[in-house]
């Protein structure tokens, strides 16, 4: 198959991976067990599906069985596995479609690991998700929502 866009950026996760195209369209294709690749059905693709979002993208990340996307707008926008609520929803039911992450102002960038998300915004850096090894700052074990780790004011002063 030829991706008919120029790719910008790609990201992997266990079994399932992300691609950015140039026109800001997130593509995503192999293990869909968790919904990690946007979409109800199949259960996997060999080949590149379009993950509908509600706006264009401006970067991607993939976590072990969940995926993660910011908009043009900078709203963050995740789904797939949610077991440790790194989807940033109140539950931790899988989300097999894009689903807005609330509570968090313009995000910069963005990274994604086993299970857990942190975001740079305009006012500080955030975590949530799994917080086993304390990854995402004092929180609970498990944090479902964004939670601030540094204000702006507390990043420049250690930069």
């Amino acid at each position: 198959m030829t991706i008919p866009h120029r790719v910008n950026a790609i990201a992997a996760g266990a079994s399932h991976a992300l691609a950015l195209t140039s026109d800001g369209r997130v593509l995503a294709w192999g293990s869909n067990n968790h919904g990690q690749l946007g979409r109800e059905m199949p259960a996997y693709s060999t080949t590149p599906v379009t993950v509908e979002l509600p706006e264009r993208a401006q970067m991607i990340d993939a976590g072990m069985y969940f995926s993660a996307a910011v908009g043009n707008s900078g709203r963050v926008y995740a789904w797939g596995w949610n077991h440790h609520g790194q989807v940033g929803v109140a539950d931790e039911e899988d989300r097999r479609r894009p689903t807005l992450v609330e509570g968090l102002a313009t995000v910069r960038a963005i990274a994604v690991g086993q299970a857990h998300v942190a975001a740079l915004a305009h006012d500080g850096l955030y975590g949530w998700g799994s917080n086993a090894a304390g990854q995402i700052g004092s929180a609970a074990k498990e944090q479902h929502r964004p939670h601030l780790l540094l204000a702006t004011r507390e990043l420049r002063a250690h930069g």
